[in-house]
């Protein structure tokens, strides 16, 4: 639950700062990380708790399907940074669709049944 709250403002400033980078401001690009990881959790801190609980208790509980999971994520990720701009939509997208697979591979390797040769 910690993972899928934390790690979506976290990606959602490395990729901002990647799209600087990208474009040839590498100073503004690293300037901007410092600054924005803090600002992230504050601009997107409700988004992301909403995001967990709904891929927690609602898309890994039922999904068993990788593209399902990815798939919910990026829609969550859209919905989540709609607010803000076409830009930011893209990074929700691409935030989401991240989040929503490391969540995926880490719910099924948490939630992996362990057989015991008794």
């Amino acid at each position: 639950m910690l993972l899928g709250f934390a790690l979506p403002p976290v990606l959602g400033a490395l990729c901002i700062s990647l799209i600087f980078l990208i474009s040839g401001k590498v100073s503004m690009a690293f300037g901007l990380l410092i600054i924005s990881i803090p600002f992230a959790f504050v601009l997107t801190g409700i988004q992301s708790i909403i995001f967990s609980f709904v891929m927690e208790f609602l898309v890994l509980a039922k999904a068993s399907d990788v593209i399902y999971v990815i798939t919910s994520g990026v829609i969550l990720g859209v919905l989540s940074s709609f607010f803000m701009g076409t830009m930011y939509c893209v990074v929700g997208a691409i935030v989401g669709g991240l989040s929503s697979y490391f969540l995926f591979r880490r719910h099924n390797t948490v939630n992996k049944k362990i057989n015991k040769d008794t």
